[in-house]
């Protein structure tokens, strides 16, 4: 889940906003049911991309279609432009 989106930055600029739940980063699936993902796996695909476009897969809150964005990314801002708030299973 997006937890702030820096103003002025690509995510900004596609419309990314807080409460939004990314899906997918590039080739990197965050939907439920999928393995669990850690945040040098997304941060990878994101500096991966760094000077292109980057895919995601954004789930709305109260949409029920998820919407599919193409975000370019640019130098002068961390690569995205957002903060995520990344879940992590607790141990058993």
């Amino acid at each position: 889940m997006i937890s702030s989106v820096e103003p002025g930055s690509p995510a900004s600029r596609v419309g990314l906003r807080k409460g939004d739940k990314l899906l997918a980063v590039g080739r990197v699936d965050l939907s439920a049911g999928a393995t669990h993902r850690t945040s040098d796996e997304i941060a990878g695909e994101i500096q991966t991309a760094k000077g292109k476009r980057l895919h995601v897969l954004v789930q709305r809150p109260g949409v029920s279609n998820a919407e599919s964005m193409s975000v370019s990314l640019e130098d002068g801002h961390s690569p995205l432009g957002c903060t995520l708030a990344l879940s992590t299973p607790l141990p058993a």
